[in-house]
């Protein structure tokens, strides 16, 4: 389950205690949840922003970095980050076929990832190449109309029900 943390929630000082109290009022595995950030919000305050998120990390909750490449990052502090998943902006892969210098900054950004001990979700997915492509590359997830447009809580629980194997 992924959700994004807007960068004046990440800011509340009681954030910590909010997660801890939703995991333990719902009863929500902490190993599945995702709390998605921009690269905004990572990247100010680094000492405060480190010490927070390893305090989530610390729940057992995972981090992702939203629409990687589009910001202002500073690889120099990637890897100083405990997050679990970089979010590759589906603007380097829509479309595909009329840039091939956004696929080899898709593939390099992969390369990173993976060398960092980090997944990767690649967003946009509209198209069976498309998804052919971000396999190849090895991307542990990726989302898109591909898959299913944005549906509501019904849609999305008989969606996940269906099981279905792309």
């Amino acid at each position: 389950m992924i959700v994004n943390l807007s960068i004046k929630q990440f800011s509340q000082s009681d954030l910590i205690k909010q997660i801890e109290h939703i995991l333990h009022s719902t009863g929500l595995d902490p190993n599945i949840l995702i709390l998605e950030i921009t690269e905004s919000v990572i990247m100010e305050n680094g000492d405060e922003t480190t010490a927070t998120l390893s305090q989530i990390r610390e729940l057992g909750v995972e981090i992702s970095i939203d629409d990687f490449g589009t910001g202002y990052s500073s690889l120099a502090r990637l890897s100083s980050f405990p997050i679990s998943v970089l979010k590759i902006d589906k603007s380097f892969l829509n479309p595909m076929d009329t840039n091939s210098r956004n696929l080899e900054i898709i593939e390099i950004i992969v390369t990173l990832a993976h060398k960092l001990g980090i997944n990767v979700t690649v967003e946009g997915v509209e198209t069976k190449d498309q998804l052919a492509f971000i396999r190849k590359l090895n991307c542990e997830y990726a989302q898109g109309y591909f898959f299913s447009p944005p549906l509501g809580t019904s849609d999305a629980s008989a969606l996940i029900m269906a099981n279905l194997q792309w």
